[in-house]
This record gives C-alpha cells, structure tokens and sequence, in this order.
C-alpha cells in the first residue's frame, strides 16, 4: 500500500505554517513525514487529520470559523462579527489617536476631591452704596 505524499513546501501551504513549525508538529507527533530520495515528504492523510483536528473559532462570538474562512486566515466567523471586531478596533484606536488628523488623544483630566460641605459663614462683609453713600 502506497501513502499519498506531498513535498514540505506544499503542506505548508496547505496548513498555512512555516516549513520549521511543521518539522516541529512532526517531532510532536502531529504530522508524519516521510523520507523518499533524500527529501522530506509530508503524508496527505496526515495533513488531512491535522486540519480537521486545527478546529479555530470566532473571536468575538466563539463559533467555530467555517473552513474558507478559516484558509484566509480570518478571526471572525462571519461578515458581521468582521465588521463589529473592526468597530471595536476602531473606537480603542480612537482613545489613543485621532482618526482625521493623527494627534494624540486626550487624557482625561484627574478631579480632585470636592468638598460636600460649605464653608462656615463668617461675619458678613461691609458693603457701601455708592448712590446714597450708606455703609451696611
């Protein structure tokens, strides 16, 4: 029985990694590779249970991401939770730059402490009316 293999360079396409993460995930025991001709050859079935195992889910409403999404490397699992994650993005960039002219946000100014209580009422100021010439 022969094994279907493919090069290293195309299963890492295929499982969207780096040629060292997937030596790495055949050390760990995750992909088998296989040696013809002197070259590391990747077996399809193991790329196959590798990619069904590698279930990713949405980052906002934690649904598992459908498998187009998921090759484009999305982190959302539909258009709608895409749009609400860059909403959110936005309004925390929006703390810290502005979106029209790049400055720098505003800090929010620290209020000291108020106090509940009034002064105490001292003795009342001697005020003198200027039409009469009177002294109160």
């Amino acid at each position: 029985m022969t094994t279907q293999t493919v090069s290293l360079a195309v299963a890492c396409k295929l499982v969207n990694l780096s040629q060292h993460t997937v030596l790495v995930l055949a050390r760990q025991g995750y992909l088998q590779i296989v040696s013809e001709n002197g070259r590391h050859m990747v077996t399809k079935s193991s790329i196959q249970e590798y990619q069904k195992a590698m279930i990713t889910y949405c980052i906002l409403c934690r649904e598992p991401i459908p498998e187009k999404r998921q090759r484009r490397g999305a982190a959302t699992c539909k258009v709608e939770c895409q749009r609400e994650l860059r909403r959110q993005r936005r309004s925390e960039r929006a703390l810290m730059f502005c979106r029209l002219c790049g400055r720098r946000g505003r800090q929010p100014k620290v209020v000291g402490p108020v106090l509940h209580e009034h002064a105490p009422e001292s003795a009342p100021i001697a005020t003198e009316n200027r039409s009469t010439g009177e002294s109160h």
